[in-house]
């Protein structure tokens, strides 16, 4: 809790501008792990490899994420967020600097995976956001922030692709270095105050995160919903360029990365949906974002017929997608309030492991089955989760233990 010891509040900033600041922040540090994405070509050519071997630096961008979910979202509940988020984007500054200024491939994947681990701010800021706004704002806080994390996604790939195009793949690193800087002496001076927090064990800690997963059925069941979720979701979205580079629509690579801008359309309907939720809950809006996603999915299957198909399929797909996490998010969020940032972890841990499940196979499903396997797989999945969410909206009810770190 944001307090004084007295309990008297320290905020500096109003609830609608925090929200607003860690949005940004969202928006641009989520988008340093897709960095490399558009631009291996360029750092291949660059350091004298071959375009199969700068393959490790994408790898080490998730592998570092991954690793980083597990190792630091739980310091949430321990650490005081100021010193926490400081310390988490000045090492991602310096690991992209680091980035821009390697020489070889061996130092530039250390140095990915460096800042890639570091970059968890966004589901740090998620927690503390829950436990500082009033409880009224915490679903459009929610939704802000995931509209910030999906726009930060999607500008990288495209304004990455395009400023390396033209100034190098090492300026986009350095540009995302100082952009960084400038969000973490932001956050470091305007996050409010917080009191002394309970002193507790690293390994304990995270002793203490397996053990909620253990005890929690609802958040069980929520973790799972996610996972499979985005693994549909992603299912899909792996292979759309593959689809719209070959017959019959025979795009560039660079034609078929702008529907990937489509996905901005969550960002205008992140409002939407946090009325939503504060309206009818999670129990509600949960199902409802499933059967958008899933509706997205059967319109995907028609997308050889025309192009309006991609485009009335992707807006559908990301919108089911954000709205499912956001309210499935709230929801798990809620159900531990004293041990958000592990809950945290868990719950995006899912989603990450999910998701990359449902990349992995997508590509491998399209080369033996077509666009048509891949989205017959990816409906599969939808009615997958459609179920668990159902599921667990009727023999679960939420309920707020006390959790001990």
């Amino acid at each position: 809790m944001t307090s004084t010891p007295s309990g008297a509040p320290m905020r500096r900033l109003s609830d609608r501008a925090l929200v607003g600041l860690a949005a940004v922040c969202c928006c641009v540090t989520v988008g340093n792990i897709y960095l490399a994405l558009p631009l291996l070509t360029l750092m291949a050519k660059d350091l004298g490899v071959g375009v199969g071997a700068i393959g490790v630096v994408a790898t080490a961008s998730q592998v570092g994420y991954a690793l980083g979910l597990f190792l630091f979202i739980p310091l949430g509940d321990v650490v005081r967020h100021r010193p926490l988020v400081g310390v988490l984007l000045g090492g991602t500054a310096v690991g992209l600097t680091l980035a821009a200024l390697a020489l070889s491939l061996p130092e530039l994947a250390l140095a990915t995976f460096a800042f890639s681990a570091l970059t968890v701010t966004a589901h740090v800021l998620i927690p503390f956001l829950m436990n500082t706004v009033a409880e009224r704002h915490q679903a459009r806080a929610v939704a802000t922030v995931q509209a910030g994390i999906t726009a930060g996604i999607i500008l990288s790939r495209v304004a990455g692709g395009s400023i390396g195009e033209y100034l190098g793949w090492r300026s986009v690193y350095a540009i995302s270095a100082i952009a960084t800087a400038l969000v973490a002496i932001a956050l470091v001076v305007f996050l409010p105050r917080q009191e002394r927090m309970e002193r507790v064990s690293y390994p304990r800690l995270l002793g203490s995160t397996l053990a909620l997963l253990a005890r929690e059925p609802l958040l069980r069941w929520s973790c799972a919903l996610q996972g499979i979720t985005f693994g549909a979701f992603n299912l899909v979205w792996t292979s759309v360029v593959l689809l719209l580079t070959e017959p019959p629509y025979r795009l560039s690579v660079a034609e078929a990365g702008l529907f990937g801008l489509l996905g901005l359309a969550t960002v205008i309907a992140a409002p939407w949906q946090a009325r939503a939720v504060d309206r009818w809950g999670p129990s509600i809006t949960i199902p409802v974002g499933q059967c958008v996603l899933l509706l997205g999915t059967i319109v995907f299957a028609f997308s050889k017929l025309s192009l309006v198909f991609v485009v009335i399929g992707s807006i559908v797909l990301y919108v089911g997608n954000q709205s499912s996490q956001m309210a499935n998010q709230l929801r798990a969020l809620r159900l531990l309030p004293t041990a958000r940032s592990r809950v945290n972890m868990l719950f995006m841990t899912s989603t990450f492991l999910g998701g990359a499940m449902g990349s992995l196979i997508s590509t491998a499903v399209f080369a033996g089955f077509g666009w048509l396997g891949v989205t017959t797989a990816s409906t599969v999945l939808a009615l997958g989760s459609s179920t668990i969410a159902l599921a667990s909206r009727r023999r679960l009810e939420p309920r707020v233990p006390v959790a001990t770190p």
